[in-house]
């Protein structure tokens, strides 16, 4: 089992640009190899945080923004590696990215 985090941060028209709202929708939260590919694949979480990725533990993934057109307010998700997992974890969050087809590999 990984640890995850995912977080979800909302932004208001008001807002100062490095000002944002949200915190944690679940902490340190244990997930299996293929559910947390499933996470990445099909709940959105395709934006790496710095490109190209590499797959280390302090790089997250995020969706898209959403933006409800009646407040203003953008939404979006961001999933995390947690620091809690035990250190030969972390190849599994390099290797589910892989299988996301998030990093892309030379054959």
């Amino acid at each position: 089992m990984i640890l995850i985090h995912t977080i979800q941060e909302q932004i208001t028209p008001d807002d100062y640009p490095d000002e944002t709202t949200g915190g944690f929708l679940t902490e340190n939260d244990p997930i299996g190899f293929r559910d947390l590919v499933w996470m990445m694949t099909r709940e959105g979480y395709v934006e790496p945080s710095c490109y190209p990725p590499s797959g280390t533990i302090y790089e997250w993934l995020s969706t898209h923004p959403e933006t409800d057109y009646r407040t203003g307010e953008t939404e979006y998700r961001t999933l995390h590696y947690s620091m809690k997992n035990h250190p030969r974890n972390a190849k599994y969050w390099r290797k589910a990215m892989i299988a996301a087809n998030i990093i892309k590999v030379k054959q």
